[in-house]
């Protein structure tokens, strides 16, 4: 007698089920239809705010990368919100806008790179940075420069120009810097400041 109550209640929730389930889905989809906004044929299609006449005028690259090993081993990273083309018929490659980037020596040490522009020049294969540089080390140290270059096949990094430096021994100032293997021992890295160096010592 129960196990035919129970039967009999099953059959007739599965019923009720197959007629209600269908009819909640009309409902919903008849919701969505009466709150959805309406599309004049008239209205623009909603792409990008793009000035397609700048973009034929000057084409470039958005948001452009570059990863690589020197030949002492040393991990190179470079990316720029924009890249622009080189110049045919010239040495100087493309110009690219908001550079940053970083540079991780075998002995462990991390520099990383900020300039507004950077120029990539093919004949010394290395990247022209401007407007602006910041370095900063893992070594305690961050300099900032208008002018210098980043080399793409050695760990070499020069600067000049007005350089203002912090580091663990205080604050300097110099015209010239460079950061590269020592020549005694080209598994070690040495950052060198020339030119009217004056540093100001705070231990």
């Amino acid at each position: 007698m129960t196990n035919f109550a129970s039967d009999n209640l099953h059959s007739q929730t599965v019923t009720g089920l197959k007629i209600v389930l269908p009819l909640l889905g009309l409902a919903i989809l008849s919701t969505l239809f009466l709150i959805s906004t309406s599309t004049s044929p008239d209205d623009p299609v909603p792409y990008a705010d793009v000035d397609i006449k700048d973009l034929l005028r000057e084409p470039r690259l958005t948001g452009p990368s570059y990863a690589g090993m020197t030949a002492d081993g040393a991990a190179l990273t470079l990316s720029a919100r924009e890249a622009l083309p080189g110049v045919p018929g010239t040495d100087l490659g493309g110009l690219a806008r908001d550079l940053s980037g970083s540079l991780e020596t075998p002995d462990g040490v991390m520099t990383t790179v900020k300039a507004g522009e950077a120029r990539l020049d093919l004949a010394a294969q290395q990247v022209q940075l401007s407007g602006g540089v910041h370095l900063t080390m893992s070594s305690g140290y961050a300099l900032s420069f208008e002018t210098g270059s980043v080399a793409l096949e050695q760990t070499h990094i020069t600067a000049s120009g007005g350089i203002t430096a912090t580091g663990p021994m205080g604050s300097l100032k110099a015209a010239e810097v460079d950061v590269g293997p020592a020549e005694d021992d080209p598994k070690s890295y040495l950052t060198v400041f020339k030119g009217g160096v004056r540093l100001l010592y705070q231990p």
